[in-house]
């Protein structure tokens, strides 16, 4: 644990390294659940967040790169590895019982009714049947023009973001025939990394000289571009939170866009590349990116004045390498790269952060 009730001198009581690089995370009940690249799915039983443990493991065959819970099961994209479905109902006898070799890298999943969506890089989007576990089945596919590895299910319609090939929407409500709806062309974008869908909008992350792009989506025959900003950066995480939209912009740190103009923005030193944003707070990843000698780690920005966003605090020990962010009630989850997972506490009140590490 480590208690930051001065921000400016934090200092370490526990460290637990896990075998691979932290990817991505999803918490459910009293377990966080982490997709660990080569380190296959760990699971931490973080019940008393102050000494949380690894309790399970699998070793997966390919690079956990996601991961999606539902019900007493993890379907994690396993890149080579296509998607892979565990028991999870004994975290601490964690057991496969089905899987499905994509034929592309499985990059990106989202589960939706009996259906897994896989963003499968140069494979597309693919549709596993999952209405039977030990035995999960294609019913259908899409191969979208570019390399998809992003995917948000919403409704009858899957979001796809497809690298150089920008947004492709993918009519689902008969997942044995999906079939592209509408489409947005990058064009003068570079990439489209990560995709969120809020309401009748999808924001886009356009890498370096994309920026952020907002895509009406009501018609999803014809979806239209309704707002664009260029940030200085590299859009790599994007999230929005009533009217404003946060970003983590590489080397150019948090930006706070109200469309069509930037309001605020704070220089976090390091490469954001994840954020999580609850009630005024603003939880932002940010890592070396090959630069040495930076203060990086998780900043945690007070965003009540939009236009003004504040540090209230900042850890650095174990976070160097930090990959992404997730906040559920009072605790922060960080995925960091090389160096596992580590749990934190902030008390808002007390601008106080208290740091459990199970990395």
């Amino acid at each position: 644990m480590v208690d930051i009730s001065n921000p400016g001198s934090p200092h370490e009581l526990g460290y637990c390294a896990t075998p691979g690089d932290g990817w991505g995370i999803f918490v459910s009940g009293s377990y966080a659940y982490m997709a660990d690249g080569g380190g296959g799915l760990r699971v931490m039983d973080i019940k008393t967040p102050t000494s949380p443990n690894e309790v399970g493991n699998y070793d997966t065959p390919g690079m956990s790169f996601d991961i999606f819970i539902s019900g007493i099961y993890a379907y994690i994209a396993n890149d080579k590895g296509g998607l892979r479905i565990l028991n999870i109902s004994d975290p601490s006898k964690l057991y496969e019982v089905g899987f499905y070799d994509t034929p592309g890298r499985a990059d990106d999943v989202h589960v939706s009714g009996n259906y897994a969506y896989v963003a499968d890089g140069e494979s597309g989007l693919r549709i596993i049947d999952i209405s039977n576990p030990s035995s999960p089945q294609e019913v259908g596919f899409y191969d979208t023009p570019g390399y998809s590895c992003g995917v948000y299910v919403s409704g009858k319609y899957a979001y796809v973001a497809d690298y150089d090939s920008g947004l492709r929407i993918i009519d689902v409500s008969s997942p044995s025939s999906p079939h592209e709806k509408g489409y947005f062309d990058t064009q003068e974008w570079t990439v489209a990394y990560e995709v969120y869908v809020s309401e009748n909008y999808a924001y886009v992350a356009a890498g370096r000289t994309g920026g952020l792009r907002v895509i009406d989506v009501s018609n999803p025959n014809s979806p239209q571009e309704v707002g664009f900003y260029d940030t200085p950066g590299s859009v790599r995480g994007v999230y929005v939170s009533e009217n404003y939209v946060y970003v983590a912009d590489g080397f150019e740190g948090l930006r706070v866009i109200d469309l069509p103009k930037e309001i605020g923005y704070f220089n976090t030193q390091g490469y954001a590349i994840d954020i999580y944003v609850s009630d005024n707070y603003a939880y932002v990843a940010d890592n070396y990116w090959g630069r040495a000698g930076l203060e990086v780690g998780l900043r945690v920005l007070d965003v009540a004045t939009p236009s003004s966003p504040q540090e209230s605090a900042f850890f650095r020990e174990t976070l160097e390498y930090a990959s992404g962010v997730h906040v559920s009630g009072e605790y922060i989850f960080v995925t960091n790269f090389f160096c596992g997972m580590t749990i934190l506490k902030m008390r808002p009140r007390l601008r106080q952060l208290q740091l459990t590490a199970n990395n």
